[in-house]
Parts: C-alpha cells; sequence; structure tokens
C-alpha cells in the first residue's frame, strides 16, 4: 500500500491544535541511520492525528498497600513479567483474579514454582471457552462459515443495547453447560460474578473483570492453585504479604494484576494535561448505550482514539476512516457524533 512507516519513532509532547487553520503540529524525533548519529526531529502539521495505543495506560499499581520496601522479594506488574520459568521451586502470589492473573497463575504452576496462590478481592465472570466461544460466535464466525468482512458487517450493525438483551439469552445458555465448572469453583470458595449479559458485554461496559478458561480453573478446582478471597493487602512485610484479616503469606515474588491506568494519562503525556483534561468519558455506555470516545468525536477536534481489540480494530478503522473523509469532504456534523448533513455514498474502493 506504500504506507509511510516510521519505527523507533517518539511522539514529543506538546502537539498544539490550530483553530484558525484546522490543524495540528505534531514534531517526531527518528533515529540516526546509523550508530552514534543524532536523531532528528521533523515537525508535521496533520489536519488529523490517530491515537491507536489502546484502552489502558501505564500499569496500575494498588495505592492502599504500606511498607512496600520492607519486603525482600520481588514485586512486578504483570505487565513486566518475562517468563515464569525463572521462579520454578519458588512460591508466587498473585494479586487479582481475572485473565492476567489466571494466565500467569497457570504459567508459574506449570513451570514448577512451588506454591502459587492468587488473591481475589472481588468477584469475577468465568466462562468456559470451550462452551462459551462458541455460542458467542455461532452463525457469524465459525468454519465454514459466511466471509469475515460480512460476519463483521452484520456484528457491528447491532446497538449494543440490543446486543445485551440476545447476549443475555446466551449466557444464560453457557451458564448451564458450564454449571459443572462453575460450581466447582464455588466449592473451593471462589467468587462468581453472575454478569446476565455474559462476557462480551461485560467487556463493551466495563473493559474487563472476566476470565475465559483454558485451564487454570481447573487448577483453581483441585487446588493446585490457592485462593485468598475477599480480603485486600494492607502492607508487605518482609517475607510477604499482610491481609485486612491480619493473615501473613510468606512469598518469593508477588506479581501485581492489576490493570491500568486510564487512557487520559496517555493522552496527557503524549499530547498535553489541558487535551487530556477536556477529554469526554472513554469507554463504557453513553445515552444510547454505545461505547463513547473512541471510534468517533472524543470531545477535542482533530483527535482520534483507537481503542480494542484486533476485532475492534479491524472494524472501526474503516469507521474512523470514512470519518476523517466526510470531514474532507464538509458534509460531517461535528455536533453529533455519526451524523451527516447530507446522504451521501462513499465508495469503498
Amino acid at each position: 500500500m506504500e504506507l509511510d512507516v516510521w519505527l523507533q519513532a517518539t511522539l514529543v509532547p506538546g502537539s498544539e491544535y490550530h483553530p484558525e487553520s484546522g490543524s495540528r503540529t505534531v514534531d517526531v524525533q527518528l533515529p540516526g541511520r546509523d550508530p552514534g548519529e543524532e536523531t532528528t526531529t521533523l515537525r508535521l502539521r496533520p489536519r488529523y492525528l490517530v491515537l491507536a495505543t489502546g484502552l489502558n495506560g501505564a500499569p496500575q499499581w494498588p495505592t492502599n498497600i504500606s511498607n512496600l520496601d520492607d519486603y525482600s522479594g520481588e514485586v512486578v506488574h504483570s505487565s513486566r513479567l518475562k517468563s515464569a520459568q525463572e521462579w520454578h521451586g519458588k512460591r508466587a502470589v498473585i494479586v487479582g483474579a481475572c485473565d492476567s492473573a489466571h494466565d500467569i497463575a497457570a504459567e508459574l504452576y506449570q513451570n514448577g514454582a512451588a506454591e502459587v496462590t492468587m488473591v481475589q478481592r472481588s468477584r469475577t465472570f468465568v466462562m468456559s471457552s470451550q462452551h462459551g466461544i462458541p455460542a458467542l460466535l455461532e452463525g457469524l464466525y465459525e468454519e465454514g462459515g459466511m466471509d469475515t468482512e460480512d460476519a463483521d458487517l452484520i456484528f457491528t450493525s447491532l446497538p449494543i443495547n440490543i446486543l445485551e438483551v440476545m447476549h443475555t439469552k446466551i449466557q444464560e445458555k453457557i451458564a448451564k453447560l458450564d454449571q459443572d465448572l462453575l460450581q466447582s469453583l464455588e466449592n473451593v470458595g471462589f467468587k462468581l460474578d453472575p454478569y446476565p449479559a455474559g462476557m462480551l458485554i461485560k467487556y463493551f461496559r466495563q473493559g474487563g473483570g472476566y476470565y475465559i478458561d483454558v485451564g487454570c480453573s481447573e487448577l483453581i478446582a483441585s487446588k493446585k492453585i490457592k485462593i485468598k478471597q475477599g480480603q485486600e493487602v494492607t502492607r508487605l512485610t518482609e517475607q510477604g504479604l499482610q491481609f485486612e484479616d491480619g493473615e501473613e503469606i510468606h512469598t518469593d515474588v508477588i506479581v501485581f494484576t492489576t490493570g491500568y491506568r486510564f487512557i487520559g494519562e496517555t493522552i496527557s503525556s503524549l499530547i498535553s494535561e489541558q487535551v487530556a483534561k477536556r477529554l469526554g468519558p472513554v469507554w463504557g455506555k453513553d445515552n444510547q448505550g454505545e461505547i463513547p470516545g473512541t471510534w468517533r468525536l472524543c470531545g477535542q477536534p482533530g483527535l482520534w482514539l483507537m481503542c480494542g481489540n484486533f476485532f475492534q480494530a479491524r472494524c472501526f478503522s474503516k469507521h474512523v476512516a470514512t470519518q476523517i473523509l466526510l470531514q474532507e469532504l464538509n458534509i460531517y456534523d461535528k455536533n453529533w457524533p455519526g451524523r451527516v448533513k447530507d446522504k451521501v455514498c462513499v465508495n469503498r474502493s
């Protein structure tokens, strides 16, 4: 496609929007071609800036835990954990109980960690991949099914409020198929979130809070992975963690799977704090039941946010490109996301 792609480029903070020209100044630093060569700073003046850095910002660390420096072992955020092999024969505690926590706990166990404990502070929605994925994608994304482009169009054409009604029925079916799995988790004290509309809608509304089981639930149910439930960590001790109920767990490594900060912090560091403060809501639910702030106007002229997974990037990159084209054609109503002044046909080619 002959696209300009700059690798190892750095966006210089401080991009400014100029309302008189409708453009924005963007400074980009490029490394030298040869070792020792100085970096080059280029000033661009685009009309549109698309940030495709994802929904999340920097790693989120708990703020209510004291005495972090007292601990003699290793503390790491899930985003920085490279391999579980180095913890063979060691004790590990994972703080958190959603997708990342389960994947890391299972990998630690499979790589021979002496003891693995998962700290579940609140309830978790659990769905098996065996039953849940086929039920959610049936008729759209399956072997021998329709073309992916057609499936994308059908799926994304439905308002999320309607999807929520449909998926509530689907989730009833999935919960019945997963009944034995869910009961086995409850039997060992793992607290389940019975989110009625299921995993996909929970992702649309909250961006997380679930686990799609690919094997870790069985390790928990069989007590190969221990659960510490319903208690916050209050402080770190020299040998481990102390909880609200006074219990102390000794461990060699603590992994915090506590998520990430709001995208506003990314915008603050890449563009400016002023733009981040003026940013409207991103993700969740607007007054029409749709996801606000991403793939459409975010409250800042000339700025577009691309959030979500690969599926959403595939689908909604077309939406963003079309909206930018409509602005270039001067037929986009900037006062209402998604509405145009007159009917228009955009050639998809």
